[in-house]
């Protein structure tokens, strides 16, 4: 039977069909209006061949008590373009990072009473405060945050790793994993060290003398140090650790090789990045792109997978090609590569205001080329704009939008709950004192969390929070679609728009998530609409 003829065939088998799916809400109890599957009766007559064009075919969502499948593990393979989990389903993964606050001691991105610093005494306890920071990542309805940690925070001496850092480093990581969240650790720096306005690399890494390390407030505007360096420090300190001057990149090796070798044992970490924006220093960038940050990146990862058998690498390019995606880094040797790029519009960026007319598709369809031509996962580890910039809710819109259009892995830049400003920043979607910022509701979005099968197309409108998912089914998988209770309090209505065989279906609004299991392999499509 011919696609058409078939999907008429269902139409009229399957034409008025309403059906209440019942699950637990936030408080365990019953709330039975929770999906509704819309009627599916259709409007348009059929062509003479028995096709029903012009209309919109139904197929029953049959409700099933169907449980949310266990993973043996939250560690994800890849498989050409795709991130895979256990039950080798097809995963997206949508996040924030963790945020700017972190690049500075006591390195978290929240206070905490026994960070020893000032003005954190009284905080709650690390384990408390990790907690609550947790549970709201949660609450938006993500499933992975990517999460930077210091070089400095690391190795504060030569040789020397700090316990107690990377202790809290795994137990925020575990307080995650408990909300099934993954992570991906990003070794992050910017400017190099904290002693040229930026972060990363500790003291001992520095070419003597070592300056003082400025005031906060000195550093306003620390971006342009990598377009004009001033100082005449930043690009220097680059061009030494690229040329291994004083055995630095071999440092940075050793480091790395101790973080995976503790990390990677942690069940929902899922990757490692190898260095947040890297800088060519004096060196043509085209030259650095291409015969040393490519190698460079090959050996990290290979040093890094002796100890992290089969984890997946992010690889990242320069910091200002995340304004204009001009970079020449190449994909690097081995297996399990992650292209990790940013995107930072720079209109936005200046505060130029923007009109519903702007549009985030071309920069990321280019992103979208640059992985399919090396056939790696695309996972876009920062994009934002200043909380305090009216743009800045629309922009995250608009490249929500453009994600959404490939699927495309994210985690949008950042998330802190402290007082403390990073370089006055002005990029965390939540105000010290907990209360969101108004950019902060456009994170909170659906999206195919976990897809039993392939051919995935997805899209969502946040104004009416309607969104629309097709894909080729594999029989007996469970499909999750992830539909925050914040943006479907009443519920969802699910209609079934195409179908080659049965679905079943639940809602569970605790967890967020809508649970479709497909009886035959072959096309479906599906549509939800809040419940009023």
């Amino acid at each position: 039977m011919n696609p058409t003829a078939r999907l008429a065939a269902l139409s009229l088998a399957c034409s008025a069909l309403t059906l209440l799916v019942a699950c637990s809400d936030n408080g365990g109890a019953s709330a039975e209006a929770d999906v509704t599957v819309a009627d599916g009766s259709g409007s348009g007559e059929g062509s003479a061949d028995g096709s029903a064009e012009g209309s919109a075919v139904f197929a029953p969502l049959l409700p099933c008590d169907l449980p949310r499948p266990a993973l043996t593990t939250a560690k994800l393979t890849i498989d050409g373009r795709f991130f895979r989990d256990a039950l080798g389903r097809q995963v997206l993964l949508r996040g924030v990072n963790t945020g700017g606050r972190s690049k500075t001691a006591p390195f978290f991105p929240f206070p905490f009473a026994e960070s020893g610093h000032p003005g954190q005494e009284a905080a709650p306890a690390f384990a408390q405060a990790a907690e609550t920071y947790v549970a709201r990542v949660e609450a938006w309805g993500m499933n992975t945050v990517r999460l930077p940690i210091i070089w400095e925070a690391v190795e504060p001496a030569r040789g020397s790793y700090d316990s107690a850092y990377l202790a809290r480093v795994r137990e925020l990581i575990e307080a995650f994993g408990r909300r099934n969240i993954r992570v991906v650790v990003d070794m992050h720096q910017d400017l190099f060290a904290r002693a040229y306005c930026g972060d990363g690399a500790p003291d001992w890494a520095l070419a003597s003398p070592v300056p003082p390390r400025p005031e906060n407030e000195a550093c306003e505007g620390w971006f342009m140090g990598y377009i004009s360096d001033e100082t005449g420090l930043v690009f220097p300190a680059f061009d030494r650790f690229w040329q291994n001057g004083d055995g630095t990149r071999d440092a940075f090796r050793e480091m790395w090789t101790e973080v995976a070798r503790q990390l990677w044992p942690v069940g929902n970490v899922v990757g490692f990045e190898i260095f947040n924006e890297p800088h060519p220093g004096s060196d043509n960038e085209e030259r650095w792109g291409r015969d040393v940050l490519t190698p460079f990146y090959t050996e990290i990862a290979a040093a890094i997978r002796e100890v992290a058998p089969g984890a997946p690498v992010f690889f990242d390019t320069s910091g200002t090609d995340a304004t204009d995606q001009t970079f020449f880094v190449e994909r690097p040797d081995g297996g399990n590569m992650v292209w990790a790029p940013h995107y930072y519009d720079p209109r936005v960026f200046l505060g130029i205001p923007i009109t519903e007319s702007f549009s985030a598709m071309r920069p990321v369809t280019f992103l979208e080329g640059q992985g399919e031509r090396w056939q790696v996962p695309v996972f876009l580890g920062e994009f934002g704009a200043k909380y305090a910039n009216p743009n800045t809710p629309l922009y995250l819109r608009k490249t929500y939008d453009a994600l959404d259009a490939f699927s495309m892995h994210s985690t949008a830049w950042e998330y802190s709950t402290d007082s403390f400003d990073w370089n006055l920043e002005g990029f965390s979607l939540v105000a010290p004192d907990g209360t969101e910022r108004p950019a902060a509701d456009e994170l909170v979005r659906a999206y195919p969390a976990a897809v039993a099968g392939q051919e995935v197309v997805f899209s969502f409108d946040k104004s009416s929070r309607t969104a629309s998912l097709a894909w080729t089914a594999a029989a007996g998988g469970v499909t999750e679609v992830a539909l925050p209770s914040r943006l479907y309090p009443n519920g969802a209505s699910v209609t079934v728009e195409a179908s080659d065989g049965a679905l079943c279906g639940r809602y569970d609004s605790a967890a967020g998530l809508l649970l479709v299991r497909s009886e035959a392999d072959g096309a479906q499509s599906i549509r939800v609409n809040p419940n009023p």
